[in-house]
């Protein structure tokens, strides 16, 4: 009796996550940076406001948060007006809003500064 395998051929999609790994990291650590969760302790902003919070224009800011809401980092919302309003997640407001005694940003501020930008 033979056994019939079947093997799929290798997928690049690996070596695409490892090459590409350092845009989580640059996006947290941008974010830790700006202070972005800091500064959004205890609100709920729309786009404008968080380009306004954080001094950035338009279009970045849009994908910066993006990126942040699909890390997990913020989490998006629709206010009473149905408009979309971004909050620090749970994880971020425990661990990266500098007014918290468990604040971590200054382990990821010392990562970029001496790990990622060598």
């Amino acid at each position: 009796m033979h056994s019939t395998e079947i093997h799929s051929a290798p997928s690049p999609d690996p070596i695409f996550q490892m090459a590409t790994g350092f845009w989580v990291s640059k996006t947290l650590m941008t974010a830790v940076e700006l202070e972005v969760f800091t500064k959004l302790a205890g609100k709920s902003v729309n786009i404008d406001q968080l380009q306004s919070l954080l001094e950035i224009e338009n279009r970045p800011a849009e994908a910066f948060v993006t990126a942040l809401v699909s890390l997990g980092l913020l989490k998006v919302n629709k206010n009473k007006n149905g408009e979309k309003v971004f909050a620090n997640s749970e994880v971020s407001s425990m661990f990266l809003d500098k007014s918290k005694s468990t604040y971590i940003g200054d382990v990821i501020a010392m990562f970029d500064e001496r790990l990622y930008k060598r």
